[in-house]
């Protein structure tokens, strides 16, 4: 695989400044779908104690379809911003968070 060390831009669907996230992590379950790839990020913390934490984070990328994705144990950075939803399941209501890539670094 050729090294990729450049920024990939997505289209720009920030809509509020303030809600803006930037992660550093590790690519799990990646699904590409027609023109977006959805994600899990694995991001650790060092706790008060001292104690490394795992998140395990959502993320969508819409890559408009491009042959450019992610791979399973890849290193990425990303800027986005955080979008909620909700989906009914077996008569119940799901509610979701998700961070939507604005851009991505990849880091090899």
């Amino acid at each position: 695989m050729a090294k990729r060390s450049e920024a990939k831009e997505t289209k720009k669907t920030t809509t509020n400044d303030q809600n803006s996230v930037v992660l550093i992590g590790t690519v799990t379950r990646p699904k590409q779908y027609e023109k977006l790839c959805r994600f899990t990020m694995v991001c650790e913390n060092v706790t008060p104690n001292d104690k490394i934490a795992r998140s395990y984070i959502p993320v969508v990328w819409f890559n408009g379809g491009s042959e450019e994705t992610v791979e399973e144990g890849e290193r990425v950075a990303i800027d986005g911003f955080l979008k909620s939803g909700k989906y009914e399941n077996d008569g119940r209501t799901i509610y979701t968070l998700d961070v939507v890539v604005d851009q991505i670094h990849f880091n090899d």
